[in-house]
C-alpha cells in the first residue's frame, strides 16, 4: 500500500453516451422557449413520441438547455415563455411518422 493518491479518476461504468451534433443547438433553442419538435424540425430531424420524451432524459441536454435557460435571463432579465406546439404541427408529426413507418416497412 503506498501514501500517493491515485493520480486519475474512478472509471465510470457502461458504455459513454454519443452525443448527437445537433444536440447542443437544439438544447439551446428549447432553453430560449421554443418547443422541442419545432427545433428538431428546424434541423431535419424527425422523431417519434417517446423518443422526444427521451430526449429531455439526455443528461448533455439538460446541461446544455439548462445553461441556455439561464443565459437567456442574464439577457433579458426573465424567464423565456414556453409556447406549445400547435395542433396543426402535432396532426404532421403524426402523418409524417406514418409515413416514415410505411417507408421503413417498404424497405425491410
Amino acid at each position: 500500500m503506498t501514501d500517493q493518491t491515485n493520480p486519475s479518476p474512478p472509471r465510470r461504468r457502461g458504455r459513454p453516451c454519443k452525443e448527437q451534433p445537433w444536440l447542443k443547438e437544439v438544447a439551446q433553442m428549447v432553453g430560449r422557449g421554443t418547443p422541442l419538435r419545432r427545433a428538431l424540425w428546424s434541423r431535419n430531424v424527425l422523431f417519434t413520441e417517446r423518443e422526444l420524451k427521451n430526449i429531455y432524459r439526455l443528461k448533455k441536454f439538460r446541461e446544455y438547455f439548462e445553461t441556455a435557460k439561464i443565459e437567456f435571463y442574464w439577457e433579458w432579465g426573465k424567464v423565456p415563455e414556453r409556447s406549445h406546439t400547435s395542433p396543426g404541427e402535432r396532426l404532421l408529426a403524426a402523418r409524417l411518422n406514418a409515413s416514415q413507418l410505411a417507408d421503413w416497412l417498404r424497405s425491410r
